[in-house]
């Protein structure tokens, strides 16, 4: 039985891979700090001996021991990103900085996941800029286009220095 960090896991994604991991037969860590995540998607796994919550903002280190790791902690709707875009940027980049330490200090694989705008098509997003897409339009996927590239930077830093 492998015992696995899922953060983000009170969100939509991640609360439903916190049960597809238990069916599959492993303990699940469940962080979240409900800033977009709910209690009410993991509300079913609360009695389940092999799944345990704990409310932790991937903002601040994690000290734990797991066997794999999925980070999924990212508000994933334009509504909530756009709400507080600094708390976004650090969610994403400190977290991703923190997992990574994480995973590199126990020697364990990490899956990185995000919102769709970080993996999105950028040729769509400067063609609305050249076809009159307005400033406020642009700075609505601005944050999650520097995230992109600021994720890309360490994860491609950290691939790198284990070949």
């Amino acid at each position: 039985m492998k015992k696995i960090l899922v953060t983000g896991g009170a969100g939509f994604i991640g609360s439903h891979l916190c049960k597809k991991l238990i069916e599959d037969g492993n303990d699940v860590l469940c962080i979240d700090n409900y800033f977009t995540g709910t209690k009410k998607n993991i509300s079913d796994l609360f009695s389940n001996p092999y799944f345990e919550m704990v409310r932790h903002d991937i903002c601040f280190p994690l000290y734990v021991e797991v066997d794999e790791i999925f980070n999924l902690a990212c508000p994933a709707s334009p509504i909530h990103y756009q709400h507080d875009p600094v708390q976004t940027t650090k969610t994403s980049v400190h977290g991703a900085i923190n997992m990574l330490g994480l995973a590199k200090r126990i020697d364990v694989k990490i899956l990185q996941a995000s919102t769709s705008e970080v993996y999105g098509d950028l040729k769509n997003t400067l063609k609305m800029k050249n076809t009159g897409g307005t400033l406020i339009q642009l700075a609505h996927v601005a944050v999650m286009m520097k995230v992109r590239d600021v994720l890309r930077l360490f994860f491609l830093t950290i691939i790198v220095s284990m070949i």
